[in-house]
């Protein structure tokens, strides 16, 4: 509030489109004129299957009972593994897809799998691209 007071121009404060679509933070946010700001972690989605890497590839995801190929593919698709952000450069098959850098060393197990995630959901992943 001090900064709307003492600013000369009218100021406009951002928030994350999941906060402004809540009742009463999106009520405060309506009444200061906050402009909402859709987030990558707001579209992130859990799907089933697991996924894993082999020995010796640096850039090829491979699953097992996924279904990549209904992922909405964008231009900035990511899947998230461990919490480690890995950007999909091209989805080939429902099992088989690229990354666009090498996998993540912390990533990989000791035998060069890529470890599960700690929940019922082993991936998930986000689409940047559709939030414009």
């Amino acid at each position: 509030m001090v900064i709307l007071k003492t600013c000369a121009r009218r100021v406009h404060f951002l928030i994350a489109k999941k906060s402004h679509d809540r009742k009463l933070v999106g009520q405060f946010s309506r009444a200061l004129q906050a402009i909402p700001v859709p987030r990558a972690q707001d579209y992130v989605t859990k799907a089933n299957g697991l996924v894993y890497a082999e020995k010796d590839s640096t850039h090829t995801i491979h699953g097992k009972d996924t279904a990549f190929t209904q992922l909405k593919f964008g231009e900035k698709t990511m899947i998230i593994v461990n919490q480690v952000h890995m950007q999909v450069s091209k989805i080939i098959s429902d099992t088989e897809l690229t990354l666009l850098k090498p996998i993540p060393p912390d990533v990989l197990s000791e035998e060069g799998r890529v470890k599960q995630i700690v929940d019922s959901q082993r991936y998930a992943y986000a689409n940047r691209s559709s939030q414009v």
